[in-house]
């Protein structure tokens, strides 16, 4: 798993989401431990990863899973980075009342969360 942002909670994104596959099935799963204060954007879970798994990552294949307005962008990353991604499971949600980190409140809103997407993967594109 990639590693991702904590939001100023005691885990990290990558160590609850593997808490939560774990209860459903037998894992063996890894990710790299990465203690950043800063926000973790998606091109850094990518390029995280690509550092943790060195030149492990030519040999082997990977499956994406990502809200699916997100996996757009996610999957350019991840592919930027040169992994190979065999297949994309694109999520799709409702938005809800539910408790949602502040970073993230734009998932509430989808119009709103194209527009982020968009101008981020411009951002994206440009700068790498």
């Amino acid at each position: 798993m990639a590693p991702a942002n904590n939001y100023g909670g005691q885990k990290y994104e990558q160590e609850l989401a593997y808490e939560y596959l774990r209860k459903k099935r037998d894992l063996n799963v890894f990710y790299p431990v990465v203690n950043s204060k800063k926000y973790i954007d998606t091109y850094r879970n990518a390029r995280y990863l690509k550092d943790f798994l060195e030149e492990k990552i030519s040999h082997l294949k990977f499956d994406l899973v990502c809200a699916y307005i997100h996996s757009y962008r996610a999957e350019y990353c991840f592919k930027k980075e040169g992994f190979n991604l065999v297949k994309i499971h694109r999520v799709y949600y409702r938005p809800s009342e539910e408790n949602i980190v502040k970073r993230l409140w734009y998932y509430r809103y989808k119009p709103i969360h194209y527009t982020y997407e968009l101008l981020s993967f411009f951002r994206d594109f440009l700068l790498r």
